[in-house]
C-alpha cells in the first residue's frame, strides 16, 4: 500500500485487512510464496523473510550490491533462491538462514533485468535487454557438481522484454514490446536444446504497453495489451483468433475464473480504469465499470445539483440527498463513448450557459455539447481535430483548429472562420481562447501573442480582431476573466498582468518571486497565485492590485481556486488537506487532512462543500475551521 508505505495481507474473498507490515522503501516485483512464508525483494537493497499469518518479519538479508529481480526458485525442490543483482552478478541464496551462498557472474548491463526471473523445471529463464531493439533471453542450470547456476543456453529475440513469461508443461510464452509475443519450447532431457523457438505473434502497429498473458490447455494463450486476443501455439507458429477485446492500454494481468476473463485497462491519455468480464471464447462482454477516473469538469443547475464530467466520459448529476446515501454513486446519468485508445485527453470546458463542451480527436473528431442537467444534448462530428477547449458566444461555439477559428452549432448560417496569419509556411498554435462576453473573445498563442476578438455581422458575419498584446514570453497558465471585467494573465518570466478586457492595455503589473505554479484564480475582489512551493498570495483587485497577504504552505501544492465560505477561505492542497485561512490576513486557522489527493477547488452541491479528488471521489468539507481526519 503506497499511501500507508506498507505492506497488507487481505482476504481474498472479502478485502478485508489481515495484517500491515511497515515498508517505506517499497517492494520490486512479486512475493515468492513458500508454505507459510512470503520472500520479497525490497527497494532497498534487502531480502525480507515474512510470515504469512501475521506479518512478522523472520529474517532480513542485506546485499552488498543493488539487486533488480525479486526472487526465483533455483529448482523444483524449492530450497535456494536465486535474485540477479542490477549489474554483472547473481546471488544464490540459502534459506536456512538467509545467506548468500555463491556469488554467480553472468556479465549482464546496469538495468538490463526488467521481468522477473521465471523457473522452469530445472532451469531458471532471465531476460537480458542488452540492446535497444533485441532482447537475450538466457537460461542458467545448476545440476552440476558445484550447484552453481552456470548458462546452459540462449537466444535473442526482436524488442525489450519487461513483462512476466509464462509457461505451462513444456510451452514457455515470453511478452515483449512492442506488443510481441514469443512461443519455445523447453526440454530439461539429455541431449536436447534446453530452448527452441517455435513461433511468434506481434500486433499490428503495436505500441510499447504492459503486455499480460494467462496460459491455457492444448496451447491457447490469452494475451492483454492494447486489447484482449486469442492466440493459438500450433505446431511451428503463433496464430492470433481474428476477435479482439476490450481496448485500452492494460493496467494489471488477465485474470481467469472458469470460462471468465477479467480484463482491467485504461485510454492512452489517462488513469481511468475500465474494468470487465468476458467470455473467454467469444469475447462477449457480461459487464463493464469504470474506476478511478479523475473530476474533469463540472457545473452546477438551478435546481442545486452537481453535474460531473469525469474523464472516462461519464456523466453523473448529484444532489444533497444523496450525499447521506450509499458513498458510491453507481447509476451514472449519461456516458460519452470515447474511442478507447484515444491518445489526447478530450478537452471539456465549462460554457457560460451552465453546459458543458467537450472536444475529442479520436478517429473521427467530435464536438459534444451536455446539458445543465447531466443529459448529453449532441454531437457533431468536426471536420479536423480541435486543438484547445471551446468557448461560446453568443452566435455559437468557437473551437480552435490549426490555424483558423470555426463557429459550430451557430444560430444562423454563414460565419467565416477566423485565419490566422501564414508565415514561412506555418501558423503558431493556439494555446487558449477566453471568452469575455457574448461577443467577444481573448485568443493567446503558444509563443504569447494575445488577441482580442469581437464577433461582427458587417461586411460578413466574422470575427475582427479589435487588439493584440504580446506577452513576449509564453502563457505560464490559462489566463482569467476577474468579477470586474479585466483580464489577469502570467507570463512564463514571472510578470501578473492585469489587463483591460476592452482594449488589452495593461493597467497592473507585478513581478512575482519565486516562479508561479498552477495557475491564477479570481474570486469575487481577490486574485490568487502560488509562488513556488512556499507560499499562496492573496491580491486585492481595486484601482491598483496589492498584495494583501502570503499564507505558507509548508512545501505544499494548491489544488484549485480557494473558496470563501463566511469570513474564512477553504484552499484544497494536492498532499491531501484542506487548509482554512482567515479572509484578511491569510492567518491559518484550522487544517483538515482528508483519504485523497484533490484534484481541484471546492464544488458546491446544495448547502454541502465537496472537493474533488484524482480518483473521482468527492469528498465532504467539514464545517467550522477545526482541524481533523
Amino acid at each position: 500500500n503506497t499511501r500507508r508505505d506498507a505492506l497488507e495481507l487481505l482476504e481474498r474473498n472479502t478485502g478485508k485487512p489481515l495484517w500491515s507490515q511497515k515498508c517505506e522503501a517499497g517492494v520490486t516485483g512479486l512475493p515468492l510464496i513458500k508454505g507459510n512464508q512470503a520472500y520479497l525483494l525490497i527497494r532497498n537493497g534487502e531480502l525480507w523473510q515474512l510470515d504469512l499469518q501475521t506479518g512478522e518479519i523472520q529474517e532480513r538479508l542485506k546485499f552488498p550490491r543493488p539487486v533488480s529481480s525479486a526472487p526465483a526458485f533455483m529448482t523444483e525442490k524449492e530450497e535456494s533462491l536465486v535474485v540477479v543483482g542490477d549489474l554483472e552478478v547473481a546471488y544464490q541464496i540459502g534459506l536456512q538462514p538467509l545467506t548468500i551462498e555463491q556469488v554467480v557472474f553472468l556479465g549482464h548491463g546496469p538495468g538490463s533485468i526488467v521481468a522477473p526471473l521465471l523457473r522452469m523445471g530445472p532451469f531458471v529463464l532471465f531476460a537480458e535487454n542488452d540492446r535497444a531493439n533485441s532482447c537475450r533471453l538466457r537460461v542458467l542450470d545448476s545440476r552440476n557438481s558445484e550447484n552453481r547456476l552456470k548458462q546452459v543456453a540462449e537466444t535473442r529475440i526482436p524488442g525489450n522484454v519487461t513483462d512476466r513469461p509464462m509457461i505451462r508443461g513444456r510451452q514457455l510464452f515470453v511478452p515483449a514490446n512492442p506488443e510481441q509475443v514469443f512461443a519455445l519450447t523447453v526440454s530439461a532431457e539429455d541431449g536436447q536444446p534446453p530452448i527452441v523457438p517455435v513461433g511468434s505473434y506481434q500486433v499490428s502497429n503495436g505500441r510499447n504497453t504492459p503486455v499480460y498473458l494467462f496460459t491455457g490447455p492444448d496451447g491457447l494463450l490469452w494475451m492483454g495489451s492494447s486489447g484482449v486476443r486469442k492466440l493459438e501455439l500450433e505446431t511451428d507458429a503463433l496464430n492470433a483468433d481474428t476477435n479482439t477485446a476490450a481496448p485500452g492500454l492494460a493496467t494489471q494481468p488477465l485474470q481467469m475464473i472458469g470460462e471468465r476473463i477479467f480484463a482491467a485497462r485504461r485510454p492512452p491519455y489517462g488513469r481511468s480504469v475500465r474494468f470487465s468480464r468476458l467470455d473467454r471464447n467469444t469475447f462477449q462482454a457480461s459487464w463493464l465499470t469504470s474506476l478511478g477516473g479523475s473530476v474533469q469538469e463540472t457545473t452546477t443547475n438551478s435546481a442545486g445539483e452537481l453535474i460531473c464530467l469525469l474523464e472516462s466520459g461519464d456523466v453523473f448529476r448529484i444532489r444533497e440527498s444523496q450525499l447521506a446515501d450509499d458513498p458510491f454513486l453507481l447509476q451514472r446519468n449519461a456516458q460519452i463513448e470515447y474511442d478507447e485508445l484515444l491518445e489526447t485527453a478530450p478537452k471539456a470546458s465549462r460554457l457560460s450557459d451552465g453546459r458543458l463542451s467537450v472536444l475529442t480527436n479520436g478517429k473521427t473528431p467530435k464536438l459534444i455539447l451536455i446539458r445543465n442537467s447531466g443529459q448529453i444534448q449532441s454531437e457533431l462530428d468536426l471536420p479536423e481535430p480541435a486543438v484547445a477547449p471551446a468557448v461560446d458566444l453568443a452566435e455559437g461555439i468557437v473551437v480552435p483548429h490549426a490555424g483558423r477559428l470555426a463557429f459550430y452549432a451557430t444560430r444562423t448560417t454563414g460565419n467565416e472562420d477566423f485565419l490566422l496569419p501564414v508565415v514561412e509556411g506555418k501558423t503558431v498554435p493556439w494555446s487558449v481562447l477566453l471568452r469575455l462576453n457574448d461577443t467577444s473573445l481573448l485568443t493567446v498563442d503558444v509563443e504569447g501573442q494575445m488577441r482580442l476578438l469581437q464577433y461582427r455581422v458587417q461586411p460578413v458575419k466574422h470575427l475582427a480582431e479589435v487588439g493584440e498584446y504580446s506577452l513576449k514570453s509564453p502563457l505560464s497558465f490559462a489566463p482569467v476573466l476577474t468579477a470586474a471585467g479585466d483580464i489577469l494573465a502570467v507570463s512564463s518570466e514571472g510578470r501578473l498582468l492585469r489587463m483591460d478586457s476592452q482594449t488589452l492595455s495593461a493597467r497592473d503589473e507585478i513581478k512575482l518571486s519565486p516562479a508561479p505554479r498552477n495557475a491564477v484564480w479570481s474570486v469575487g475582489e481577490s486574485a490568487f497565485v502560488q509562488l513556488g512551493e512556499e507560499s499562496l498570495v492573496c491580491f486585492t483587485q481595486g484601482e491598483q492590485m496589492a498584495e494583501a497577504w502570503r499564507a505558507s504552505l509548508e512545501g505544499k501544492s494548491v489544488a484549485g481556486a480557494p473558496f470563501l465560505r463566511d469570513d474564512y477561505w477553504i484552499v484544497p492542497l494536492r498532499e491531501g488537506e484542506v487548509v482554512f485561512l482567515s479572509q484578511a490576513e491569510g492567518k491559518v486557522l484550522g487544517r483538515h487532512q482528508i483519504n485523497g489527493m484533490p484534484s481541484g477547488g471546492v464544488v458546491q452541491v446544495g448547502q454541502k462543500l465537496l472537493v474533488p479528488t484524482v480518483d473521482g471521489s468527492l469528498l465532504l468539507v467539514p464545517d467550522g475551521t477545526e482541524g481533523g481526519q
